[in-house]
């Protein structure tokens, strides 16, 4: 079966999919086991779906049960306004409604609703399935979570972490898709292990950052404090505070190098900070920091060169945009998520 292919709602329909989260069969829950962890960039899917049986899998009345289902998955097959439509338990379908955003093509990440269709402002939500926590930010929010050991996870915006309720006795586990700040508990008997992609950082107690968003092409561990050790499938390397591990995704290859802290840590502090980087970098910060589109009318080459610097505390994108587009000659208009770009000139 090629599941490298499916969609949410396939997955959410996919029988075997169903039996393990719901935990029914346990070859099948070894199956999805193994396949997501070997295929990480689906995991967004992955949660939106488990959410959905999680959803479905509620003891309704059979014919309900089959008519609430049929609703959803018309409305996510004909891609119909989510706000039209009416059901009969409003506190479940609620919930079922945030994923359903999702499959009619919201911006949202994992089941957060980002904007408009349910909610005034993004949400970070945390699901509980058996045994396991899901946390996600839409894009434009960021959190901070304490883990059952005392450890901190301060988690960006269009971001999401996934661990067990309770950690086991010689491991504390957790899977990260997009950018997070960990602070550590020391315990030597238990090492704290995040997932990301192809890459898995093991510490004790120690302080580090990982950026590994889907949509970069590269997944880069930055240690602060402490020691960390950085497994890709080919090697290990041992990281110094002060070093950074980049894992490529295109060549799977993993280097190691110093790192700027203000460069790496400033968003944590709600700080915006930019120092060579290129237009389309920018865009994709600018996007997940704020929740917004961004669409560019001037398909310039040299929007791709690394000249854009610049330092923003808590400001707002209005006051962003207004300063980079003296400097970098070009106009823009905000309506609702959408921001549209037009270059006046070629960046000089």
């Amino acid at each position: 079966m090629e599941f490298e292919n499916y969609t949410i709602e396939e997955f959410a329909c996919d029988e075997s999919f169903i039996n393990y989260i719901l935990k029914e069969n346990e070859q099948h829950t070894r199956f999805w086991t193994d396949w997501i962890n070997r295929h990480p960039h689906k995991l967004n899917e992955i949660n939106a779906a488990r959410e959905l049986v999680t959803l479905f899998s509620l003891r309704l009345p059979v014919d309900e049960y089959t008519f609430e289902k049929e609703k959803v998955l018309q409305a996510i097959n004909q891609r119909k306004a989510i706000r039209k439509l009416t059901f009969k338990r409003s506190v479940l379908w609620n919930r079922v409604l945030k994923v359903a955003a999702i499959l009619t093509g919201g911006l949202v990440i994992g089941v957060a609703v980002r904007y408009t269709v349910l909610t005034e402002k993004p949400v970070q939500l945390s699901i509980q399935v058996p045994g396991e926590i899901i946390k996600e930010n839409p894009p434009g929010q960021k959190s901070t979570t304490f883990l059952s050991d005392g450890s901190k996870v301060i988690l960006n915006s269009a971001s999401s972490i996934r661990y067990n309720k309770t950690f086991s006795t010689d491991r504390r586990e957790i899977h990260l898709v997009g950018e997070a700040f960990f602070e550590v508990e020391r315990d030597e008997t238990r090492p704290f292990i995040v997932t990301s992609g192809n890459v898995s950082t093991t510490a004790l107690g120690t302080s580090f950052n990982i950026k590994a968003f889907p949509d970069d092409p590269d997944i880069e561990v930055s240690l602060t404090e402490g020691k960390v050790k950085v497994s890709d499938p080919l090697e290990e390397i041992i990281l110094a505070p002060g070093q950074q591990a980049t894992y490529s995704i295109d060549t799977r290859q993993t280097t190691t190098s110093s790192f700027d802290t203000k460069k790496v840590l400033s968003w944590k502090d709600k700080t915006l900070y930019f120092e060579s980087n290129t237009f389309n970098e920018v865009k994709n910060v600018l996007e997940r920091w704020y929740g917004v589109e961004i669409i560019v009318n001037d398909v310039t080459a040299r929007r791709n060169e690394k000249h854009y610097y610049g330092e923003y505390k808590n400001q707002s994108l209005e006051t962003v945009l207004k300063a980079m587009s003296f400097s970098k000659h070009f106009s823009y208009s905000i309506k609702d998520s959408v921001v549209t770009i037009d270059f006046k000139s070629k960046i000089k």
